[in-house]
């Protein structure tokens, strides 16, 4: 315990010796604001573009994007096993196609029901533009928002995902345009739901518009970082010279 507060003193004395510091979750914003007393924070998120979003897909596609590192072969491996049999039970027509590296693992290669194994691609527009959910079915790592959540809202499509995939600071983060369901008989019914549900697909992809301005864009990930800057810009020019 006295090693732990010494390396916090630590810790704070360095960051506090900064104007401003930034934190991509806001987890850590908190932790370094109330535990470790930083005078100015500024969240610093993932920002993306913002893709025109595609029309609805009439193809019954659960999407899975990632590169072969240990958490998304452990999800996928989780997902196949636990999650898709119980999903192709209630929609035998569903499909399930693994995008990127991750689709060369021994992960992707069981036989299933569904599964497509796509590969690398270099534009995942139209791979988004066909699905009608995307699936992070994270088990393992730390919690917050991975690029492949940002992705999936950038593109307009609703989302399935667990609360390893959420900001431990804001679980409801991304409720209007996903579902978060950690145990594998809430995610493969979050999945069936959408995949069954046309209205509540509309719900979440007009959600998903809502999440990413306030969360995802350029304006909410570098506005408070930029207008930080620009009052900084602005004393130093104001200041008179020594």
């Amino acid at each position: 315990m006295g090693k732990i507060l010494a390396e916090e003193q630590r810790l704070s004395h360095s960051l506090n010796a900064a104007e401003c510091v930034g934190f991509n979750s806001n987890d850590d914003a908190s932790y370094a604001r109330d535990r470790l007393g930083v005078r100015h924070v500024i969240p610093l998120g993932m920002g993306f573009s913002n893709h025109e979003k595609p029309p609805e897909s009439n193809e019954p596609v659960a999407l899975f994007v990632g590169n072969a590192t240990d958490p998304n072969r452990a999800a996928l491996s989780w997902f196949l096993s636990e999650i898709w049999p119980a999903v192709r039970t209630f929609c035998p027509t569903a499909r399930f196609r693994i995008v990127g590296t991750i689709a060369s693992t021994r992960e992707a290669t069981p036989e299933a029901d569904g599964l497509e194994r796509v590969g690398p691609l270099p534009d995942l527009g139209p791979e988004y533009r066909r699905a009608q959910l995307v699936v992070a079915p994270l088990v393992s790592g730390t919690a917050g928002v991975k690029i492949k959540v940002a992705e999936a809202m950038s593109y307009g499509r609703p989302l399935v995902t667990t609360s390893i995939g959420v900001d431990a600071g804001d679980a409801h983060q991304l409720d209007e345009g996903a579902i978060v369901a950690n145990g594998a008989a809430d995610f493969a019914q979050a999945v069936i739901a959408l995949l069954s549900n046309t209205e509540l697909r509309r719900q979440k992809s007009e959600g998903t518009a809502r999440v990413f301005a306030n969360l995802f864009s350029y304006d909410a990930c570098y506005g408070p970082f930029l207008s930080w800057l620009g009052k900084v810009g602005q004393v130093a020019e104001n200041k008179p010279p020594s």
